[in-house]
């Protein structure tokens, strides 16, 4: 504690200013999606983030998402975010998001490497009950690769970084690593446990997050047409 003191006064506090601020979470989600037409997928999901050591509600949120696959190699998609997050010790802020997604994959044997390049802009209340909005957009880039372990377990790694274009600041501002796994546990049920350390950088006080997340996702039957034999 007194050599924090020290250096913090023979520093004029930058030290301090540029110390992390670490912090374990918890995402929880649920997420139901369904092919409508053929290669065209919508998913509905809903998510809630924890903080402060999983014993505060940081941020409640639901997304609807559309998803076409061009080919093997090739897809794109478009989100849409609603919900709330905490601005300070007693409010949430009311937020939308629109993202749009691209993805590029490669698979070689059993390794899966894909890339998804994102582009959002997020709008913010900046009081609560106020109608003045605080505009931010981010590119972001996820470089992922898994392995196809069993028919029903694949694990893997990744990392993502977010790039802020918005108030004259345009750097990469996070890193996120991560590791998990996606299990299958029946034809329409899975799982995928992740383990995800994101760092803030380029920031006089980097957050620090260790985040598990645990999220459940159920796929809507479709139905397929009846052959019908001619006579």
């Amino acid at each position: 504690m007194r050599t924090t003191l020290f250096l913090c006064l023979l520093t004029g506090g930058v030290t301090c200013a540029q110390t992390p601020v670490r912090d374990n979470w918890f995402w929880l989600s649920a997420e139901v999606r369904k092919e409508v037409v053929k290669n065209l997928v919508v998913a509905v999901n809903a998510e809630a983030r924890l903080n402060e050591n999983y014993r505060n509600v940081r941020a409640l949120f639901g997304e609807l998402e559309v998803t076409y696959k061009v080919n093997k190699y090739l897809s794109g998609s478009v989100q849409y975010r609603s919900g709330g997050r905490e601005n300070d010790v007693s409010d949430f802020v009311r937020g939308q998001r629109l993202t749009g997604f691209l993805y590029g994959r490669l698979k070689y044997e059993r390794f899966t490497l894909t890339n998804r390049l994102g582009y959002f802009r997020q709008y913010l209340t900046l009081e609560p009950g106020s109608d003045r909005i605080s505009p931010e957009t981010y590119w972001r880039n996820r470089l992922q690769l898994k392995f196809d372990l069993t028919k029903k377990i694949e694990p893997l790694v990744a990392a993502e970084f977010f790039y802020r274009t918005f108030d004259n600041r345009d750097r990469i501002d996070e890193w996120r690593y991560v590791i998990g796994a996606e299990i299958q546990l029946t034809k329409r049920h899975s799982v995928k446990p992740l383990f995800i350390y994101a760092r803030q950088v380029n920031v006089r006080r980097p957050d620090v997050r260790n985040i598990l997340s645990i999220g459940y996702y159920y796929a809507i039957p479709t139905k397929k047409k009846e052959a019908t034999n001619k006579t």
